[in-house]
């Protein structure tokens, strides 16, 4: 009897010590921090935003394709540094968690580009176009096959507030799908808003979808001021994107197509004075329209040369500023990368193509 007592007594010993095993904390574990994810995400999506493809619909050539614009050089892919995050850190990145590169960006990073075919000069005729953006030429970088770029501006891209508002803070999506598909059902394109508001706006001019894209300007300036009343008329339109979305998401290849990427910070401070007065000429309202004034606004979102989303204007050596700095109002938001930003500040895309040379 006192043999088994003993026993018992062993047995209860080893049950106590392997219980207090289970509930004692683990060691900490070292490992990648937040920030150092989202640094690898930034260069994902920063590589998906310069990768070439078919060119947009509304375009004469369709079958033109250049590499998009280059936080280097016009006209070069970006070259994003790896150590740079693109969104920030701690607080504001906890609020959507680290998220893995898409398919989509790997894919598009190991296909070569296809050879250019580059637009003849008739067809590079700066100001206002028939797709809503407004285009300028440049100089092309060194080492190129041509000598002169054609640089379009797209009309904003704006959001559906009724979509983005009910999504916003603690309702922000969690992962890039998620994301993405909010982005997607919140954008209204121009194309697509010039297609829908002609009915109920007679003076808005289509043309067949087989016909070449030109117009006079005066009626190019009158599908984009009738255009930019019925985004706010009838959707409430306004350019109140969330940061995180434009800054994860490459709205730009995906609503656009693959030939557009967001602007760079080059090509911002590239801007040159007469530059800056075609696309001016063409973002200055006549007073047709009452409504809508934020599509003629130059205030843009951009990425800087390391990666981090700020905001700029289309001006002759404007600076940049962080989407922190950015918001009116600094108090009425606890994130300002979950909350939409106010103050005008628009989400418009760039294509760069190049120009044949005159024989």
């Amino acid at each position: 009897m006192k043999l088994q007592l003993l026993c018992s007594a062993a047995v209860c010993a080893a049950v106590l010590s392997l219980t207090s095993c289970e509930v004692a904390s683990p060691p900490a574990v070292a490992g990648a921090t937040t920030q150092d994810a989202a640094a690898e995400v930034a260069v994902a999506d920063a590589t998906q935003e310069t990768a070439t493809g078919g060119a947009a619909a509304d375009v004469p050539t369709a079958a033109t394709e250049l590499p998009s614009s280059s936080a280097d050089a016009p006209g070069q892919p970006s070259d994003v540094a790896a150590d740079t995050a693109a969104s920030p850190d701690d607080a504001d990145a906890a609020a959507a968690p680290d998220i893995a590169p898409t398919d989509a960006a790997a894919d598009t990073d190991t296909k070569p580009a296809p050879p250019p075919v580059l637009l003849p000069p008739e067809m590079a005729i700066p100001g206002t176009q028939y797709n809503g953006s407004v285009a300028y030429l440049r100089k092309a970088a060194p080492g190129l096959a041509w000598a002169e770029e054609f640089v379009e501006i797209s009309a904003p891209i704006t959001p559906k507030t009724q979509v983005i508002y009910p999504k916003q803070g603690d309702k922000f999506p969690k992962d890039l799908a998620g994301m993405q598909t909010l982005a997607h059902e919140a954008a209204l394109t121009y194309d697509y808003l010039l297609t829908v508001c002609a009915k109920d706006y007679p003076g808005i001019t289509l043309l067949p979808p087989e016909a070449p894209k030109v117009l006079p300007a005066d009626k190019l300036s009158m599908n984009f001021e009738l255009t930019a009343q019925c985004s706010y008329e009838k959707w409430t339109a306004k350019p109140y994107w969330i940061p995180m979305l434009v800054d994860k998401v490459d709205i730009c290849a995906a609503e656009l197509g693959l030939d557009w990427a967001l602007l760079a910070e080059a090509d911002v401070a590239s801007l040159t004075a007469e530059q800056v007065a075609v696309l001016k000429k063409g973002l200055t309202p006549s007073g047709k329209a009452s409504f809508g004034n934020f599509y003629f606004s130059t205030k843009v979102f951009v990425r800087a040369a390391k990666g981090l989303l700020m905001t700029g204007a289309l001006e002759v050596g404007a600076a940049l500023k962080s989407i922190e700095d950015s918001m009116p109002c600094k108090q009425c938001f606890p994130d300002p990368w979950t909350y939409h930003l106010e103050g005008g500040t628009t989400l418009r895309c760039i294509r760069v193509r190049g120009v044949k040379e005159q024989k």
